[in-house]
């Protein structure tokens, strides 16, 4: 059993990964407007805790044992971490639209890749929680 949710949550990562480069498609077709440079600044932050969460979780699943309460505390930390940040980037996001700092269309864009970020997350703490 528990093999087949990491199955499922393994499938999930990949269809967040596809999701993020359909919304990085999306945007290219539908809005000429570039990231800013402080969007992109996030976007390398998000996606750098991400990729620690996934490194840190095919850390955990190629040890011959449980996962430690050290270790999975390390990973909930850093899901709770992608989770504020996630939060922290969604709120700025609304204040940078109504400041005019860039269009709705691209901040729509910004978020859903950021969440989607987020989300990948959720997965592979399912999996990290699977061998607890």
């Amino acid at each position: 059993m528990k093999m087949l949710r990491q199955v499922d949550e393994l499938e999930s990562i990949g269809d967040s990964c596809f999701h993020l480069a359909r919304t990085l498609s999306r945007k290219r077709e539908n809005c000429t407007e570039a990231f800013t440079d402080e969007q992109m600044q996030h976007i390398t932050q998000m996606m750098t805790l991400t990729d620690t969460s996934l490194s840190n979780m095919e850390n955990l699943l190629e040890q011959d044992h449980p996962v430690t309460g050290d270790q999975a505390s390390y990973s909930h930390n850093l899901e709770n971490e992608i989770n504020n940040y996630r939060n922290e980037l969604k709120s700025r996001n609304l204040q940078d639209i109504d400041a005019g700092r860039y269009s709705y269309q691209l901040g729509v864009f910004y978020v859903d890749f950021i969440c989607e970020c987020e989300r990948l997350a959720d997965y592979v703490i399912n999996i990290v929680e699977t061998n607890e």
